[in-house]
């Protein structure tokens, strides 16, 4: 029986409806230029990167059907895990069933190599770090805002970020959204273009409205990624 490749699409919040889309989009794209055919597509529900394995229903049942020679392929390491932890522990079981680990982003990754087990040990620490630096500047960020009143009505930031009990936090959803338009004007699309583009996709504003013309060009002058 031919090894099979099972696709793992993980979001963080609830409004983070994009970033699934986006990537599948990149793996489709990274499959089709190695010659791979992902056989199923996996995609858990909003859930932080930190969250142990039995919290994910959907990555328990794929670690459970995936076989010999079968490949987990995410977009990258923080779509699999925040936690050291948690992506040993999937390492791990994907061991004892000699599949394979493989990332859309390309990093490549080696069990038998002891030099790629090390890198990665060193991403899946450096993506840990992250989501608690992010954590540690956004409260920083919000005692500053506070002070200053910059954060303004609570439903009201900058795009790209979200006040959340009183915390501004990353939207990642908003910053997915945000570096599209970035790369896409950055290519000469035409906001017009751009328009079309994100109408077709679905991609709805903060209104849950379709993107209009002058608020793309607002986006695109004023935001700034996390």
């Amino acid at each position: 029986m031919a090894a099979k490749h099972f696709a793992y699409l993980r979001h963080s919040t609830s409004s983070q409806s994009i970033s699934p889309i986006r990537q599948r989009e990149l793996i489709d794209t990274w499959a089709k230029k190695n010659k791979i055919i992902i056989d199923e597509w996996y995609c858990e529900e909003p859930i932080t990167g930190s969250a142990s394995i039995q919290d994910r229903p959907v990555l328990t049942e794929l670690l459970v059907r995936i076989g010999k020679k079968d490949s987990l392929v995410v977009l990258d390491i923080t779509r699999l895990a925040r936690s050291q932890l948690v992506f040993n522990m999937v390492l791990g079981m994907l061991h004892t069933k000699s599949a394979q680990l493989k990332f859309a982003d390309g990093t490549t990754y080696e069990e038998d190599c002891l030099y790629s087990r090390l890198m990665m040990s060193v991403m899946a620490f450096a993506s840990e770090w992250e989501k608690q630096a992010i954590a540690v500047r956004t409260k920083t960020a919000l005692q500053v805002i506070g002070k200053t009143k910059a954060l303004g009505a609570p439903t009201r930031c900058k795009y790209g970020w979200s006040n959340v009990g009183g915390l501004l936090k990353v939207n990642d959803e908003e910053q997915e959204v945000g570096k599209r338009i970035k790369e896409m004007r950055a290519q000469g699309c035409t906001f017009r273009a751009i328009e079309e583009r994100l109408a077709k996709a679905g991609i709805k504003n903060r209104a849950g409205k379709v993107f209009s013309n002058a608020g793309i060009q607002h986006i695109n002058r004023t935001f700034r990624a996390a």
